[in-house]
Protein backbone atom coordinates (compact mmCIF):
# COMPACT_ATOMS: atom_id res chain seq x y z
CA UNK A 1 0.00 0.00 0.00
CA UNK A 2 1.32 3.24 -0.58
CA UNK A 3 2.04 5.81 1.82
CA UNK A 4 -0.40 8.60 1.80
CA UNK A 5 1.56 11.70 1.15
CA UNK A 6 1.50 14.21 3.94
CA UNK A 7 1.57 17.69 2.49
CA UNK A 8 2.22 20.88 5.61
CA UNK A 9 3.15 17.97 7.75
CA UNK A 10 0.70 17.07 9.65
CA UNK A 11 0.07 14.03 12.42
CA UNK A 12 0.22 10.93 10.65
CA UNK A 13 -3.05 10.05 11.80
CA UNK A 14 -4.56 13.31 10.06
CA UNK A 15 -3.19 12.42 7.42
CA UNK A 16 -4.99 8.67 6.98
CA UNK A 17 -8.47 10.27 7.89
CA UNK A 18 -7.93 12.93 5.37
CA UNK A 19 -7.00 10.41 2.73
CA UNK A 20 -9.77 7.80 3.42
CA UNK A 21 -12.66 10.35 4.94
CA UNK A 22 -14.67 9.39 1.23
CA UNK A 23 -14.20 5.27 2.19
CA UNK A 24 -15.01 5.76 6.09
CA UNK A 25 -18.17 7.79 4.86
CA UNK A 26 -19.31 5.13 2.30
CA UNK A 27 -18.33 2.30 5.12
CA UNK A 28 -19.41 4.03 8.42
CA UNK A 29 -22.84 5.78 7.52
CA UNK A 30 -25.23 2.65 7.76
CA UNK A 31 -23.34 2.05 11.03
CA UNK A 32 -22.38 5.52 12.19
CA UNK A 33 -24.64 5.49 15.47
CA UNK A 34 -23.14 2.11 16.69
CA UNK A 35 -20.19 3.87 16.58
CA UNK A 36 -21.18 7.10 17.93
CA UNK A 37 -22.51 5.08 20.73
CA UNK A 38 -19.19 3.34 20.89
CA UNK A 39 -16.96 6.05 21.12
CA UNK A 40 -18.82 7.95 23.19
CA UNK A 41 -18.93 5.05 25.98
CA UNK A 42 -14.99 5.01 25.66
CA UNK A 43 -14.98 8.77 26.87
CA UNK A 44 -13.50 9.75 23.28
CA UNK A 45 -16.42 11.59 22.09
CA UNK A 46 -18.58 13.96 24.76
CA UNK A 47 -22.01 13.41 24.99
CA UNK A 48 -22.92 16.50 23.24
CA UNK A 49 -20.97 15.22 20.43
CA UNK A 50 -22.70 12.09 20.68
CA UNK A 51 -26.13 14.06 20.28
CA UNK A 52 -24.89 16.12 17.41
CA UNK A 53 -23.95 13.06 15.64
CA UNK A 54 -26.67 10.92 16.01
CA UNK A 55 -29.36 13.82 15.27
CA UNK A 56 -27.55 14.24 12.30
CA UNK A 57 -26.85 10.66 11.61
CA UNK A 58 -30.94 10.30 11.09
CA UNK A 59 -31.14 12.48 8.13
CA UNK A 60 -27.47 12.55 6.39
CA UNK A 61 -25.39 9.80 7.72
CA UNK A 62 -22.49 11.03 5.76
CA UNK A 63 -22.31 13.85 7.68
CA UNK A 64 -22.51 12.40 11.27
CA UNK A 65 -19.24 10.80 10.10
CA UNK A 66 -17.81 13.10 8.36
CA UNK A 67 -18.46 15.38 11.96
CA UNK A 68 -16.76 11.96 13.76
CA UNK A 69 -13.59 11.97 11.82
CA UNK A 70 -13.63 16.01 12.61
CA UNK A 71 -13.43 14.95 16.36
CA UNK A 72 -10.55 11.94 15.54
CA UNK A 73 -8.27 14.24 13.77
CA UNK A 74 -7.73 15.99 17.07
CA UNK A 75 -5.46 13.32 18.58
CA UNK A 76 -3.74 10.32 18.25
CA UNK A 77 -5.07 8.57 21.10
CA UNK A 78 -8.46 9.21 19.18
CA UNK A 79 -7.54 7.51 16.68
CA UNK A 80 -6.62 4.97 18.30
CA UNK A 81 -9.64 4.35 20.58
CA UNK A 82 -11.25 4.65 17.12
CA UNK A 83 -9.27 1.94 15.56
CA UNK A 84 -9.89 0.17 18.42
CA UNK A 85 -13.71 0.48 18.32
CA UNK A 86 -13.52 -0.11 14.44
CA UNK A 87 -11.67 -3.53 15.66
CA UNK A 88 -14.18 -4.55 18.23
CA UNK A 89 -16.76 -4.17 15.49
CA UNK A 90 -15.11 -5.92 13.50
CA UNK A 91 -14.02 -4.32 10.68
CA UNK A 92 -10.69 -5.19 10.16
CA UNK A 93 -10.43 -4.79 6.43
CA UNK A 94 -10.70 -1.03 7.37
CA UNK A 95 -8.46 -1.50 10.55
CA UNK A 96 -6.52 -2.86 7.76
CA UNK A 97 -6.62 -0.16 4.91
CA UNK A 98 -6.64 2.70 7.93
CA UNK A 99 -3.03 1.44 10.19
CA UNK A 100 -1.71 -0.53 7.04
CA UNK A 101 -1.10 -3.52 9.16
CA UNK A 102 -3.12 -6.71 8.50
CA UNK A 103 -4.54 -7.79 11.51
CA UNK A 104 -5.10 -11.56 11.66
CA UNK A 105 -8.30 -12.98 12.53
CA UNK A 106 -8.38 -13.82 16.50
CA UNK A 107 -11.07 -15.28 18.75
CA UNK A 108 -12.54 -14.28 21.92
CA UNK A 109 -9.59 -16.55 23.97
CA UNK A 110 -7.07 -15.19 26.10
CA UNK A 111 -4.26 -16.05 24.03
CA UNK A 112 -6.28 -14.11 21.04
CA UNK A 113 -7.21 -10.54 22.63
CA UNK A 114 -3.03 -10.51 23.92
CA UNK A 115 -1.87 -11.34 20.44
CA UNK A 116 -4.49 -8.25 19.27
CA UNK A 117 -3.18 -5.83 22.11
CA UNK A 118 0.55 -6.66 21.16
CA UNK A 119 -0.02 -6.43 17.72
CA UNK A 120 -1.69 -2.89 18.55
CA UNK A 121 1.04 -2.47 20.75
CA UNK A 122 3.64 -2.11 18.37
CA UNK A 123 1.84 -0.79 15.59
CA UNK A 124 1.33 2.56 18.18
CA UNK A 125 5.47 2.29 18.63
CA UNK A 126 6.58 2.16 15.37
CA UNK A 127 4.33 5.41 14.85
CA UNK A 128 6.11 6.97 17.75
CA UNK A 129 9.39 5.98 16.32
CA UNK A 130 8.32 7.49 12.96
CA UNK A 131 7.64 10.99 14.85
CA UNK A 132 10.89 10.81 16.05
Amino acid sequence: MAEPQNPGNFPKHVVILRTHSECLRATLADQIESVARNLNARFVIKNYQSKDILEKAKTQPEDGVSDLIDIIKGSQKHFDDFIQCLNDMKYTGLVEKLTGTVIAAVGTTEKGRFELVLRQFCAMMIRQLEVL
